[in-house]
């Protein structure tokens, strides 16, 4: 990554709707349709759901969340299966959907939403370059799985995942 892509990853990370006013959005929503939430989170490390327990109120919509950081943690905290992760590889859709899944049997909050990536700056491949962020969404009865490949340092791509991972969760709700 040259040194203008990781400004411009920046300069996104800093753009757009605050974590802050994502969060509240989504506080108001879920309250509104009496609504839980909980989050799974690998490549953000705990961000998403520090965006949520800084919204006052939190604890009304959203029971809490696990970090699950290592395969070991995602198979026995999410029940993701060993062998998706050792074929897939952690960063994968596949992952993603078993998080999410794993969320809602664990939780039984009605959106489960996780994050699992590549944030950088080594570990990338070809295949999974740095910046490689899946986001799920268990809601009713589906999974819903967006990929990005964002751009930016490690915390440049980690704000960008927190903010689309909340952003998703709030498009879910219009259509509940």
């Amino acid at each position: 990554m040259n040194v203008f892509e990781q400004f411009a990853g920046n300069l996104k990370s800093f753009f757009g709707p605050s974590t802050d006013k994502l969060a509240c959005e989504l506080y108001d929503a879920l309250k509104r349709k009496h609504l839980r939430i909980a989050t799974a989170e690998s490549c953000t490390g705990g961000r998403l759901a520090d965006a949520l327990v800084s919204v006052e109120g939190i604890s009304e919509v959203y029971p809490g969340g696990y970090v699950t950081y290592s395969d070991e943690a995602k198979a026995r905290d999410l029940l993701v299966s060993r062998k998706t992760l050792a074929y897939h590889t952690a960063v994968s859709a596949e992952v993603s959907r078993q998080m999410a899944m794993g969320l809602h049997m664990k939780t039984g909050a009605d959106l489960c939403l996780t994050t699992t990536g590549m944030a950088g700056p080594t570990g990338g491949t070809a295949e999974t370059p740095v910046g490689t962020v899946y986001i799920s969404l268990a809601v009713k009865d589906r999974v819903i799985t967006r990929h990005f490949v964002f751009t930016g340092n490690r915390e440049a791509v980690r704000n960008q995942a927190v903010r689309e991972a909340l952003q998703l969760a709030l498009a879910a709700l219009e259509e509940y």
